[in-house]
């Protein structure tokens, strides 16, 4: 996500919606070999009109297939694909660390009753995760 992210915000809104796709498609390989293959070709057509979007694309490329080098299930791939997981879970964990989740945890004095309504939080994240 970030690394899409990053890659769009250097091209003009005309250019987004093709350029994602492009990127989908390539993060959607099973295999490495085939997406970084794609992955280059979409930055040899990037470089001449847009460097700096290339610029983006190109770094970091390896670490991005990372999942796909190690084989992983497609379900898998699509979880860990994005940071969405693991920011839900410190953003609850801040929460909970501020006493603010929604001013819940907030009016609950004792440290223990924090810790409750943490592990609460978290279990209600991970069952939203595993619906999507």
């Amino acid at each position: 996500m970030h690394k899409r992210r990053n890659v769009l915000k250097q091209l003009p809104k005309s250019e987004h919606r093709w350029v994602a796709r492009a990127l989908e498609q390539a993060w959607r390989h099973q295999d490495a070999d085939e997406a970084n293959t794609y992955l280059d070709e979409l930055i040899k057509e990037l470089e001449p009109k847009w460097p700096a979007a290339a610029a983006s694309l190109r770094e970091g490329l390896a670490q991005t297939l990372t999942c796909q080098r190690l084989g992983l299930p497609p379900e898998l791939l699509r979880a860990l694909g994005s940071t969405n997981l693991i920011e839900n879970v410190f953003s609850t964990a801040g929460h909970c660390a501020a006493g603010s989740a929604a001013g819940v945890v907030g009016r609950r004095r004792s440290v223990g009753r924090r810790w409750h309504w943490c592990r609460r939080r978290r279990a209600s994240a991970g069952r939203r995760a595993r619906k999507r």
